[in-house]
């Protein structure tokens, strides 16, 4: 309250100062000024100036750059979205993060490389509010709106581009996609967790793992690219979780970390089974409830991961027709009195089911319709439909980095957000395009991931036309 706003909620102090000097410039604070000793209208009138969240349901967008050091977006911007979805006015609510965005322009002027002007980006918001107001029409969905870095200065500083309501996240490569992803959900974040580009077995039960570090999963090969360093460096990371053995992340990865300066942890046991135990033991302590999924394919234990993530519950993994030792043992260090089977009786036969504590299947009759199967499960436990993700499920490592993704929320929408996987080979008759078309009243935006060649423009366009309700 020592500051300009003190002589409006507090007219009556004066302490023998002359009135101009009731507004107290900056690093000179009144250390005599009593807050907590001063009439119950000061506190009163403080709860008026406060933001709560509470927008009474009027239309209202909010808009933020990333990189803005005067108001720092997650003690900002990211706290006051939570506080008016908490009131329950997320309908009537937009929120855009800007990367690159500063508070003020003249610094995109300096460094282009680095800064986006962000006028452009207030003006279109400006225009879309005014629509919202007096037609109705309302604006784009909240999101992630990424660095233009292949568009012109001119470009930048006339346009802005905000969240379409189908939009890609792709890279290079599978290790690109991974650290574009990472920048569309993850602001400053002190851990990341590492897991083998072409390696999946160890990878599968990282997912939980990593929403409890609120870390994303980035993939590397045998060393470290420059692109991975720098979103290290960007992420401000002083800690990294490898999952897996020396064969699916060699030493020289750990080493090229623990040069960056990062506290690194490996947990990895002799096997797949093994390290998923190990890594369920790394979360909190016990677990009601499990996942089970088959060791040998990746789908089904990726289309649970974000339930599992989302709830904290661990993922383990088993061969299908005999129940592994260190699953089972695991299960019982833990306590778990229930279990999620995901996938058919050919990838964890009734057998293995029926030793596995109160067994809840969860199965369609290949790898897309379990995709779609555990999605309607997730519904069930109330995961949002505001935004889903989509990955290819002829490959884990896309689907892998969009887990944690989805659990966080893309940057500015909501969290615990669902993953479909798709066939881009026979888009025709997709479970998850089926799925997105009855629902598609409830989706505001679709995220790819990946590129064309996870997934292709035939499979873009079915879905663009399911969530158009066509």
């Amino acid at each position: 309250v020592a500051s300009t706003y003190r002589p409006v909620v507090d007219p009556e102090y004066t302490n023998g100062v002359a009135a101009p000097r009731l507004i107290v410039p900056p690093s000179d604070p009144d250390a005599q000024y009593d807050y907590h000793g001063r009439p119950d209208f000061v506190p009163e009138r403080v709860a008026e100036l406060s933001n709560t969240g509470d927008t009474g349901g009027a239309p209202l967008i909010t808009l933020h750059g990333t990189l803005d050091a005067l108001l720092p977006i997650s003690t900002d911007s990211d706290v006051y979205a939570d506080m008016v979805r908490g009131h329950g006015h997320g309908d009537a609510f937009r929120y855009y993060v800007i990367e690159g965005g500063t508070h003020v322009d003249p610094k995109a002027d300096d460094h282009p490389e680095v800064f986006r002007p962000i006028l452009p980006c207030f003006l279109d918001a400006l225009d879309r509010l005014d629509a919202w107001v007096v037609s109705g029409t309302e604006p784009p969905p909240s999101g992630f709106v990424p660095f233009p870095a292949d568009a012109s200065e001119e470009e930048r500083a006339n346009t802005c581009g905000l969240p379409a309501p189908l939009d890609r996240v792709a890279g290079d490569d599978r290790i690109g996609t991974a650290i574009a992803a990472s920048r569309a959900a993850f602001g400053i974040t002190p851990t990341v967790v590492i897991a083998a580009a072409d390696r999946f077995p160890d990878a599968l039960a990282a997912a939980p793992l990593a929403a409890h570090h609120d870390a994303p999963v980035l993939l590397v090969r045998d060393e470290l690219t420059e692109a991975l360093r720098d979103e290290l460096h960007r992420l401000g990371a002083v800690s990294a979780v490898v999952v897996g053995g020396t064969a699916a992340v060699p030493d020289a990865v750990v080493e090229a970390l623990t040069d960056l300066g990062l506290e690194v942890e490996r947990i990895a046991g002799r096997d797949r089974y093994a390290t998923a135990a190990a890594i369920a033991r790394a979360l909190p302590a016990g677990a009601d409830e499990a996942v089970v999924a088959s060791g040998e394919t990746f789908a089904d234990a990726l289309s649970a991961a974000p339930l599992a993530a989302a709830a904290g519950t661990p993922i383990l993994l088993t061969p299908p027709a005999e129940l592994h030792p260190a699953t089972a043992d695991v299960l019982s260090e833990l306590g778990t009195r229930r279990t999620l089977v995901v996938g058919g009786a050919r990838a964890v036969s009734e057998a293995v089911a029926a030793q596995l504590p109160a067994p809840r299947r969860v199965a369609g009759a290949d790898r897309y319709e379990t995709s779609v199967a555990v999605a309607r499960l997730g519904l069930e436990r109330g995961h949002s439909l505001e935004e889903v993700y989509i990955a290819t499920g002829r490959d884990f490592a896309d689907a892998l980095a969009a887990a944690p993704v989805a659990t966080a929320g893309e940057w500015g929408a909501v969290p615990r957000g669902l993953v479909l996987l798709v066939d881009p080979e026979h888009t025709g008759r997709s479970p998850a395009t089926a799925l997105l078309r009855s629902v598609a009243d409830d989706v505001r935006r679709v995220l790819l991931l990946g590129g064309q060649a996870a997934i292709p423009t035939g499979t873009e366009d079915a879905i663009r036309a399911a969530i158009s309700g066509r």
